[in-house]
């Protein structure tokens, strides 16, 4: 493991002071009602997932910094969504596609 194949995920930048390119850094998560924890985490591994076409992350993170993009609370909630969570999220019709398969 080394500075092009490796992430570091985390809230502080002192953590990654030896290799600040490698940092994908967020907010410190503290639980309560409002807690926005689950879309930043589904953007990191959105962002990871872009990374990993990559073979110097490093680079890649330096060239396109992580980028916390805040989920609306109105009616654009939905397209947010759609667009940060869908590659996380089960589809019925993906569902189908599997079983159609096995037979």
């Amino acid at each position: 493991w080394d500075q092009f194949n490796t992430l570091l995920i985390d809230d502080s930048l002192e953590k990654a002071a030896s290799e600040p390119h490698n940092l994908v850094q967020i907010r410190e998560m503290v639980w309560n009602e409002d807690d926005q924890g689950i879309e930043i985490l589904a953007q990191v591994a959105k962002y990871i997932s872009k990374a990993s076409n990559y073979r110097n992350v490093s680079a890649f993170v330096k060239e396109n910094p992580f980028k916390h993009d805040p989920m609306p609370r109105d009616e654009n909630t939905w397209a947010w969504m759609e667009q940060n969570m869908s590659d996380f999220m089960i589809h019925d019709d993906l569902d189908s596609d599997r079983r159609h398969s096995k037979q």
